[in-house]
């Protein structure tokens, strides 16, 4: 049996995914996604699903503890929390629950940690990810002064220390706070690593909880939805069941509570997803060609409105550490700016370039220089306006870029879902993608009105990711089903990078550790000083570097030096096809 957490795990469905084609690869996501709904029990041990009755419960429960605080939203918090796209979720969450609210005349209640603040909304943000006492305080200066909180802590792989860190702070003051922990490993899973700097490690935290739990002060919700298709690429599987666990827990506080049960809007997702993958083939076609421009040197951009934009931006925040693609491979655009995001520390765009995301940018900035290799892919619903994006349209197809639409129709428009061309207007996309699906039998048409936009962002969110992961497999950014190019930028992704060389070099931890440290420093002689170095100093010096694990590889199994692995992938600068070669020359 596997000793590592089911989410770090190799999904045996994908493990010829880098050779696979478009539709093969379609395919098997689908394939992975249908574990979300079944579950995955591989070990035999029982594991709970998300349709399990005591998931459905704590699910359950945490929403009448969210429907009692919401009774008083001036003097409650409800406070979602996260590093990078978990906290990314918690934002997109809280935005569209306080839109609610807003829309009744009430105050905010939902508030979002994300590790880095804003600028993790974009980039990864290394070293408040992995400090828990960051976390803690991050979290003290968001509920000042509230009387209860309900806290949802994020960590698909009970893992992220800054998470860790406002748990704790929570089951301190159960006085103020119900403590919830959303993750997707069994408890005993939980990373055992002792965190710098602090006396505690993620497992003791969950095991406080779990004990906490059995007394009624707070709750840990993990079902085991199966490892990711892209080894530990929590953006996906993980992503998805983190959203629809936080929209069925707040829908059910806003609207029916008692009445509408979990399982039932569980349900309409699995109907959405059924919808999306009805497309696979024009998935595919659209992964071929993003897949095209990545290899060519070009890059894809997406354009939305309201929550669509998020979703984009959000796909694209996230190739950077799952892929060590550059920020400005994949970018996402958002009609009206920082002004439509919403985000607490507003416009960002003096950070640099990859903070500008308004469609006035792209229009002013991007659009001039479209060249061939591009890609230009444009998010539209069936209940959102067109806003900027009808004129832009015009001028993208007028350009050299590859265009293209994914039209997620409204549940409303479900039967007879305009076609995303007239949606279009005159304007002919090369490529289009129209998703329907029909959910009234199962909610009720009282109901679907409040969840639209939720199934129109995962229906979006599926195809994103499907067009993004698809198109770094085809760009050789992929091997096997691991992510060899990863950043090596926090904690988790560092003991990942470990034992990613540990598994294709076949070594013990502590000389996949040295071989990955020597590519980390640039040397083939490590001193005692970078031996002895705390994994946050190991992690700073590789935080800026690429093809830090692909190196580390090729240098062991070609038993060569750093110089000479550095340069086998100049020559062969494809990752995919450089270890190909090296694992078949060696035999």
């Amino acid at each position: 049996m596997c000793d590592r957490p089911i989410t770090e795990r190799s999904n045996q469905l994908t493990a010829s995914v880098d050779v696979a084609s478009p539709t093969d690869i379609v395919s098997l996501l689908q394939k992975c996604d249908t574990e979300i709904f079944q579950g995955w029990d591989q070990d035999g041990n029982g594991y709970k699903s998300l349709h399990s009755e005591e998931i459905l419960q704590r699910i359950n429960s945490v929403s009448e503890v969210a429907a009692t605080l919401l009774q008083d939203p001036l003097n409650n918090a409800i406070v979602l929390s996260g590093c990078g796209t978990s906290g990314r979720l918690a934002f997109m969450v809280s935005r569209s629950f306080n839109r609610h609210l807003e829309q009744q005349g009430k105050p905010m209640c939902y508030y979002y940690s994300i590790a880095g603040g804003d600028k993790a909304l974009f980039t990864s943000q290394e070293a408040p990810e992995d400090d828990p006492l960051h976390g803690r305080n991050v979290l003290k200066e968001i509920v000042r002064d509230k009387r209860r909180v309900l806290f949802l802590g994020i960590s698909c792989g009970l893992s992220a220390p800054f998470v860790a860190g406002q748990l704790d702070y929570c089951m301190d003051h159960l006085d103020v706070f119900v403590p919830v922990l959303i993750g997707f490993n069994p408890t005993e899973q939980a990373r055992d690593i002792p965190v710098e700097k602090w006396n505690k490690t993620f497992l003791g935290v969950t095991k406080r909880l779990e004990d906490l739990a059995r007394l009624g002060h707070g709750y840990i919700i993990n079902p085991v939805v199966g490892p990711e298709p892209i080894t530990g690429s929590s953006r996906m599987k993980g992503g998805t069941a983190t959203k629809m666990i936080l929209d069925v827990i707040f829908t059910q506080a806003h609207q029916h509570l008692g009445i509408l049960k979990p399982s039932a809007i569980l349900r309409t997702y699995e109907l959405v997803n059924s919808a999306v993958y009805s497309q696979s083939t024009a998935i595919a076609a659209l992964l071929e060609a993003a897949g095209k421009s990545l290899s060519a040197g070009g890059h894809i951009y997406y354009l939305g409105t309201d929550s669509l934009g998020i979703v984009g931006m959000i796909d694209a925040s996230e190739c950077p550490p799952t892929f060590g693609a550059s920020p400005d491979d994949v970018r996402g655009f958002i009609d009206g700016g920082y002004q439509s995001l919403g985000n607490k520390e507003g416009n960002l765009s003096s950070l640099g370039h990859n903070f500008s995301i308004s469609l006035d940018t792209f229009q002013n900035n991007v659009l001039p220089r479209l060249a061939q290799q591009d890609m230009v892919i444009v998010l539209i619903s069936g209940i959102d306006g067109m806003g900027k994006m009808e004129k832009i349209i015009a001028q993208v197809v007028a350009s050299a870029a590859v265009s293209a639409g994914v039209y997620c129709c409204g549940p409303d428009q479900s039967v007879d879902c305009t076609p995303a061309e007239d949606q279009l207007l005159p304007y002919q996309l090369d490529m289009n993608i129209k998703i329907p699906w029909s959910i009234h039998e199962v909610l009720g048409p009282e109901v679907v009105p409040f969840c639209s936009h939720f199934y129109i962002e995962i229906a979006a969110k599926w195809v994103c990711n499907a067009i993004t992961t698809g198109a770094h497999i085809l760009s050789g950014k992929v091997f096997q089903n691991t992510m060899v190019d990863l950043k090596v930028s926090n904690t988790k992704l560092f003991h990942r990078a470990i034992s990613i060389v540990q598994k294709y070099a076949a070594l013990s931890t502590e000389d996949a550790k040295l071989f990955l440290l020597r590519s980390v420093y640039n040397t083939d002689s490590l001193t005692d000083d970078m031996q002895l170095a705390s994994s946050s100093a190991h992690i700073l010096q590789a935080t800026s570097q690429g093809k830090i694990v692909p190196v580390a590889l090729l240098s062991v199994i070609q038993k060569c030096s750093i110089q000479e692995a550095k340069d086998c992938l100049k020559k062969t600068p494809v990752i995919r096809a450089a270890l190909q070669q090296c694992l078949e020359k060696c035999g």
